[in-house]
């Protein structure tokens, strides 16, 4: 089992508390055919409003990567 933790910040690096997510859930299960190259993740809360965006992902409180993203409408 696996710690997984989602940080989503505004384009100024803002953070708001209902867009940051926990979830549990079994190490094989994130990996594509048990290929720790490709994975998959749902993410449970994302932003409504149209604007830029980052992601940070953390695997048992460590940092593991960050990805900016836009919604538009």
């Amino acid at each position: 089992s696996i710690s997984v933790m989602f940080v989503i910040r505004d384009a100024e690096g803002n953070v708001d508390a209902k867009l940051i997510s926990n979830v549990e859930d079994d190490w094989h299960d994130l990996w594509i055919n048990y290929n720790s190259q490709y994975g998959e993740l749902d993410i449970p809360a994302v932003p409504t409003q149209p604007g830029d965006y980052s992601l940070s992902i953390y695997f048992n409180g460590m940092f593991v990567v960050s990805a900016p993203f836009s919604i538009v409408q």
